[in-house]
């Protein structure tokens, strides 16, 4: 979720730690694929090597673009940020209001830098409500009006969705 100095809770990591990881996976062999790679596994379309990760980034903080970009670009690497559009460029409100825990989410000005540098977004819906507790026809909203969004902002077709809390 973040890459910050310390948060109170555990959806974070600091930058120099997320440095260190994504080079031990690096020496390890591990190959980071992009979303369409992923997407073709999932397809078929392309075989699954368990030496391959996606990796993603939920909720679309702006640490992504300070902390975590850099480093994957140095290292020519991908990665899928799926954005809460309601969010961009404010704090949330789902978060527990505790000192060092609110985080600023993405700008469109900065997801459209950040996708012509390569990275992709997907939708982590309009709100980050849990879905499994709306009636279907908000579910429908939260999906096309968040998938709308990002394709009228980045030029490109949202092809994935990350579901709040997992669910």
């Amino acid at each position: 979720h973040k890459i910050v100095r310390f948060e109170l809770g555990g959806t974070w990591i600091s930058p120099g730690r997320f440095e260190r990881q994504i080079d031990a996976l690096l020496a390890a062999g591990i190959r980071f694929i992009d979303e369409e790679s992923f997407i073709g596994v999932l397809e078929g379309s392309r075989g699954a090597d368990p030496r391959e990760v996606l990796l993603t980034f939920d909720d679309g903080y702006e640490c992504f673009q300070r902390h975590a970009a850099p480093v994957l670009e140095r290292r020519g690497l991908p990665a899928l940020v799926f954005l809460v559009t309601g969010c961009a460029g404010r704090e949330n409100e789902w978060e527990l209001r505790l000192p060092g825990r609110r985080a600023r989410h993405l700008d469109w000005d900065a997801v459209v830098e950040l996708c012509a540098r390569g990275f992709s977004f997907g939708s982590h819906t309009v709100t980050h409500r849990p879905l499994t507790r709306l009636p279907l026809s908000e579910v429908r909203e939260e999906l096309a009006l968040s998938r709308r969004e990002i394709e009228r902002r980045t030029g490109r077709a949202v092809r994935s969705l990350a579901y709040p809390y997992g669910r």
